[in-house]
C-alpha cells in the first residue's frame, strides 16, 4: 500500500504513475525458501495490453485485503 500524501496543493493528471514497487522474497520465509529463491532467478513479468477485470483485489475494493 502506497500512502500518497501532499504536502502542498498540487494536481496530478489521470493516469500519471506515482510509485514504484520491488518483488522480494517475504521476511517469513523459511530458510529453503530463501535458499531457493536466491538460485531461482529474476520473476517472469508477462505485459498486458488490457486487464479485464476491474475487481482485481487492491487495496479500498472492499475485499479485506
Amino acid at each position: 500500500m502506497f500512502p500518497a500524501v501532499a504536502t502542498r496543493a498540487v494536481t496530478i493528471p489521470k493516469g500519471t504513475r506515482i510509485c514504484q514497487f520491488r518483488v522480494q522474497l517475504s521476511q517469513k520465509a523459511t530458510r529453503w525458501q530463501k535458499i531457493k529463491w536466491l538460485f531461482s532467478g529474476k520473476p517472469k513479468l508477462k505485459p498486458v495490453t488490457e486487464l479485464h477485470n476491474p475487481k482485481r483485489g487492491g487495496i479500498g475494493e472492499g475485499t479485506g485485503v
